[in-house]
């Protein structure tokens, strides 16, 4: 019974809102072009270090190269 006291008193001070927190912002923010685009960079370098493991064991790395073109949008055209 002394158990539940405390533990009821916990319960009911973490259920009580925030009044510190600001409220949240009405209008949103643009992400920045760097954040995109190093994480976009990171990936396509990722698979691409990928497809060069595969290809270093011998087995084919054309689908995880032709998957990595595909769906980035790359393409072998001039722009």
């Amino acid at each position: 019974m002394l158990l539940r006291v405390p533990v009821a008193a916990f319960l009911t001070v973490l259920s009580l809102p925030a009044y510190c927190q600001s409220p949240p912002a009405s209008k949103l923010t643009n992400v920045p072009d760097f954040v995109l685009y190093d994480h976009f960079l990171f990936r396509v370098v990722w698979l691409e270090n990928q497809a060069n493991t595969l290809k270093a064991q011998g087995k084919d790395d054309t689908f995880m190269r032709s998957w990595m073109q595909t769906n980035a949008g790359l393409t072998s055209q001039g722009l």
